[in-house]
């Protein structure tokens, strides 16, 4: 071997040394990534929870616990975009000293994979893209797979041989609209290929009603539905209730009432029930009060004499929905933020701010937009809906109320927001809907 060999080899050994060098720090900077990053994820949730609980108007002093978790979130942001930054340094140092360095490159894919899953997830378009183009530029090909993002749906019902028919959520703009159906296949589907996104499947059978059964399928997703969904008759769901049906958890499915129990309908029950009494002013002239309204102003343990009543009147088993019927059949499978998408405007629900007068509420179901991916109404406005739980977090004497009401500003409306309310008060914006197991 000659000495200009002995040169070149002891060269590369001495950039191997600093590229190696460079890796632990990379290795370094990303191990403190992850742990901000889990740092970050538990504040959120923390601050999102004591935000949800503390009204408006609580004392600063009480708000201690969040404040300091905000300052605490707003100390971390810089330390985790500080390690990421450490981390493409020393990667980026490391490629210089040696270009065929492996880790280097597999690690700038793993932290740009991360980082493109983390603004997919919180739909920051830009930071996707810019996330998605490093990938594709590190990626050796484990990634391929999962950025085409395709995934599957097994699915059956019972009847089987149901016909399915899909459309796809477009989630740009401010409402979010439905691409024009098409036939995805007959039931049972099994590993039917699926692009990643927010879907509507329609199931039809020949004399039961249409089984409206949203999908959300996530990044290179496997969506196995549970046992077989059944599908009901009209005569089953009846014509005030929509059918929310077991999902991929299965859970059992319910009937839910499309509207709220309007003024009209709670005085109906107040009339049948000696002794009680209209919690109202009980002038009941049509100025006053229309009986299309929700029956607002109703205690829960009112509106549950109401559910009591109606399943002995109709022999059915009503019920106040839980807060998780009530979720579900809110939100869907995508869990967005309203009935119409993820973006508030106070044109399309009956809020506060909805018209040039002062808020007033309004008869059920006049909002066209306030319509869940099931067709239930009036979810992120007109009135307030109870839940049929026994306690709020623990507390017997709550019962938790979701959605927003006719006085709601726009951080009442979000469909994922929980509130509470004494059982025994009632409030001029809650009103309630009945649901019902399906069998």
């Amino acid at each position: 071997m000659s000495e200009h060999d002995t040169s070149d080899e002891a060269a590369i050994t001495e950039r191997q040394r600093r590229a190696a060098a460079r890796m632990e720090q990379a290795r370094g900077a990303w191990a403190l990534y992850r742990v901000a990053t889990d740092q970050t994820d538990s504040l959120r949730l923390e601050i999102a929870r004591l935000e949800r609980e503390l009204p408006s108007w609580t004392p600063l002093a009480d708000k201690a616990d969040l404040l300091e978790a905000r300052s605490e979130l707003a100390e971390l942001l810089p330390e985790r975009a500080r390690a990421f930054g450490a981390l493409l340094v020393a990667c980026h140092l490391a490629l210089t000293q040696d270009p065929d360095c492996a880790e280097a490159r597999d690690l700038l894919a793993d932290a740009h994979f991360t980082r493109f899953v983390e603004a997919e997830t919180t739909g920051n378009v830009p930071e996707q893209v810019l996330h998605g183009t490093q990938l594709q530029a590190w990626d050796d090909g484990r990634y391929t797979a999962i950025l085409r993002g395709a995934g599957s749906i097994t699915l059956n019902t019972d009847p089987p041989d149901a016909e399915v028919l899909i459309q796809r959520f477009d989630q740009r703009g401010l409402v979010w609209t439905l691409s024009p159906p098409a036939l995805l296949g007959r039931t049972p589907l099994v590993d039917a290929p699926l692009d990643r996104g927010s879907y509507l499947l329609t199931l039809r059978s020949p004399g039961l009603r249409d089984t409206r059964y949203p999908v959300f399928l996530r990044r290179g997703q496997r969506w196995t539905a549970g046992p077989p969904v059944p599908l009901h008759s009209d005569a089953d769901i009846g014509p005030d209730c929509v059918y929310v049906p077991p999902g991929a958890s299965g859970r059992d499915g319910f009937f839910l009432q499309r509207q709220h129990v309007t003024m009209q309908e709670y005085c109906a029950f107040l009339d049948a029930i000696p002794g009680r009494r209209w919690p109202l002013p009980t002038d009941r002239s049509e100025d006053r009060w229309d009986p299309r309204w929700p029956a607002l102003g109703v205690t829960w343990d009112d509106a549950a004499a109401y559910a009591a009543w109606r399943a002995e009147r109709d022999g059915l088993a009503w019920s106040l929905p839980t807060e998780a019927q009530w979720d579900k059949a809110a939100r869907g499978a995508d869990g967005r933020g309203f009935p119409w998408g993820d973006t508030f405007d106070a044109t399309l629900a009956l809020v506060s701010g909805s018209g040039p007068g002062g808020p007033a509420p309004g008869i059920v179901g006049a909002s066209p937009t306030d319509v869940s991916i099931y067709g239930v109404r009036d979810l992120a406005g007109s009135a307030r809906d109870w839940c049929g739980d026994a306690a709020f977090d623990g507390d017997p004497t709550l019962r938790p109320v979701r959605g927003g009401g006719w006085t709601s500003l726009p951080s009442g409306c979000h469909l994922g927001r929980r509130r509470s309310l004494e059982r025994w008060s009632g409030d001029e914006a809650t009103g309630f809907r009945l649901a019902r197991p399906a069998r």
